[in-house]
């Protein structure tokens, strides 16, 4: 099992691959992006619901409120219905998710 203290020490794209695959085990359909030039997206989930973008954060910081209009632009230019920004702190079940047809963030410690 991954501790949240660990993911720090892992490459991000680890984590990324690690943050799709639980998704993918709660029935989601995931697809991790390429670790550069990702447009903003680390891991789409197909769901019936519509398109998730999701944003891996791997750092000691809080996220910043750039940070969340960038994923939201993101969201917006890939057609994507949510998002989702997964610290390392807030691996998969204490995600916040926020909406990017809304301009309001939704934040948990």
């Amino acid at each position: 099992m991954l501790r949240p203290e660990d993911a720090l020490k892992l490459h991000p794209k680890r984590l990324e691959d690690i943050v799709g695959s639980i998704f993918g085990d709660f029935g989601y359909r995931p697809w991790v992006t390429a670790y550069r030039a990702d447009g903003g997206i680390d891991v789409y989930l197909d769901s019936d619901q519509g398109l998730v973008g999701i944003q891996v954060k791997r750092t000691k910081n809080p996220i910043e409120i750039e940070q969340v209009n960038s994923l939201t632009g993101a969201l917006l230019v890939n057609d994507c219905t949510s998002g989702v920004f997964c610290h390392h702190l807030a691996l998969p079940a204490r995600c916040e998710a926020c909406s990017g047809q809304s301009t309001r963030a939704r934040a948990s410690d």
